[in-house]
């Protein structure tokens, strides 16, 4: 196995890129004989993008950029790039394909398409390096919310995926030298065909990067997701590989049974985490603060995750997330103890669903209030609302378990023990007292609320939902819903979708989700 290292102008990503068989593919990667890459240029039309995307005051409370030693890092998943293609949205790979009931996911017709969403994508750039200005608009939009870096997901440590992270490590280098790329080997893709000294090989690659992410004592932080499918002798021989070429490494295992493999990996790791649920009854119970108070005990360092919500169309399966419940949870328990790291899971994994960056069916609801616990969790203290805003949430249908709107489509399986939620959310940002106003149909709800965040929740019903604050008898802030809840839905769709007062609905035209 050959393998791209690090030079003075680092690995780049191919302009080339290849569709055949209804399969993406980056082209071959470059080595580093370029130097004319225009890192400037791509740095100031990515920046410049989200900065109008996300222009000052965007946000309904004041950031503070927060401080101290706490930092948090977003699951990314390397092959859900911005762009497959460089094409306009309503012709592009995601709308053709992914988000799709034909194309190449058509195996997926029976369950509505493999996504029920996509990203919100730049217009086609004029450029070879379009790939790396998606890249690097993903890097702004992380930094904008007060992200320290990615926890880059390796599925494989060859082929497209592998080349799309090293690619991301060199352009974080160059466009934003202070946003990390920690390493985090998917061993659940991993697990029956890596060995120690292939790791190590590409841990040592990585580690050439200078956006890679560092402990303070210089050791190289890797963060195996699933790190139990392989023994802690596994990851010793690792260890002792990478050491034997001058490299440390700091083992920081995510479980997905904690409760099970911690003890027997103590002995050679920094610290623990562990994927979390989906489910907004569990993470709110009593065995998951249990759990917390284990892992704490057992651990010096501790890494908690967080999860906007989990729905899986091509497993036909989701777990009830009560609109933002879920998300506010997670990070409520990560502020309270004191964890030194949070990993929001995920960046930009639509196949599950866990996506906090803009798109199309949650457009900026958990990447705005994504600013707001990160800030939250690094100073301390709630942001200070500045504006009256509002955010919303809910499903655009009445979910019934068992019943899929058309004869032909499998049905999606809850899992988790909260049942079915089909309720419309109301997240508002406030500054002064006032009465909160959901109408839908011919029904209007109304509750008071302090200042501050109040979040206000009312029965689903078809209809476009509408949204208002009030104060003194007069509205003060107001929105629709992008969307409306359908008595006749395409597809069964258990996401939820999203939106807000304080900004723009981008339509993505027909690549938008049904």
């Amino acid at each position: 196995m050959s393998r791209k290292s690090f030079g003075l102008q680092a690995f780049l990503i191919s302009p080339i890129v290849v569709v055949c068989s209804g399969t993406f593919a980056f082209g071959q990667a470059a080595t580093s004989q370029n130097p004319s890459v225009p890192w400037a240029q791509i740095s100031q039309v990515a920046s410049d993008f989200v900065n109008r995307e996300s222009p000052p005051n965007i946000f309904p409370f004041q950031v503070s950029g927060g401080h101290g030693t706490k930092q948090v890092f977003i699951h990314y998943f390397p092959f859900w790039v911005l762009s497959f293609d460089n094409k306009p949205t309503n012709i592009d790979y995601w709308s053709q394909n992914y988000d799709s009931e034909t194309g190449s996911q058509a195996q997926y017709a029976k369950q509505g398409g493999f996504y029920r969403e996509r990203p919100i994508t730049p217009p086609p750039w004029d450029s070879p390096y379009w790939q790396q200005r998606n890249l690097a608009i993903d890097i702004f939009r992380a930094k904008k919310i007060g992200a320290d870096g990615f926890f880059i997901d390796l599925p494989g440590i060859e082929g497209r995926a592998w080349d799309i992270a090293v690619s991301l490590c060199d352009v974080a280098a160059h466009v934003a030298p202070g946003f990390k790329i920690a390493v985090e080997p998917g061993m659940a893709g991993l697990k029956a065909t890596i060995d120690p000294p292939h790791l190590a090989e590409a841990l040592l690659t990585l580690n050439q990067c200078p956006a890679a992410y560092h402990l303070p004592d210089g050791s190289l932080l890797v963060a195996p997701f699933a790190t139990e499918l392989k023994p802690p002798d596994f990851w010793t021989q690792v260890s002792e590989l990478t050491a034997a070429k001058g490299v440390k490494i700091a083992l920081l295992p995510v479980f997905l049974n904690p409760a099970k493999s911690a003890q027997s990996f103590r002995q050679i790791s920094v610290g623990v985490s562990y994927w979390g649920d989906g489910d907004a009854t569990t993470v709110k119970g009593e065995p998951e603060q249990a759990l917390l108070r284990s892992l704490s005990s057992m651990y010096p360092l501790l890494m908690e995750p967080v999860r906007p919500q989990d729905v899986r169309p091509k497993s036909s399966i989701f777990w009830e997330a009560q609109n933002t419940t879920l998300y506010r949870t997670m990070w409520q328990v990560a502020i309270k103890s004191n964890a030194q790291y949070v990993q929001p899971i995920t960046w930009n994994d639509l196949s599950e669903g866990t996506e906090l960056e803009p798109s199309s069916a949650t457009q900026y609801l958990f990447y705005d209030l994504s600013a707001y616990y990160i800030d939250w969790y690094k100073s301390g203290v709630p942001p200070k609302v500045i504006s009256d805003a509002i955010y919303y949430s809910s499903r655009n249908q009445i979910i019934e378990l068992g019943k899929a709107p058309k004869p032909d489509q499998q049905p999606m399986r809850l899992l988790g023990k909260t049942p079915v939620n089909n309720n419309i959310e109301m997240l508002a940002f406030l500054t002064a007292p006032s009465m909160l106003q959901i109408s839908i149909g011919d029904k209007t709800y109304k509750s008071e609320a302090k200042p501050g965040m109040a979040v206000f929740s009312v029965p689903a019903s078809f209809g476009q939902p509408k949204f208002a604050i009030l104060r003194s008898g007069k509205v003060v802030a107001s929105v629709a819903a992008h969307y409306v809840i359908s008595p006749n839905p395409g597809r069964e769709n258990p996401i939820y979708y999203g939106g807000s007062s304080n900004r723009s609905v981008v339509d993505l035209s027909n690549a938008q989700s049904k």
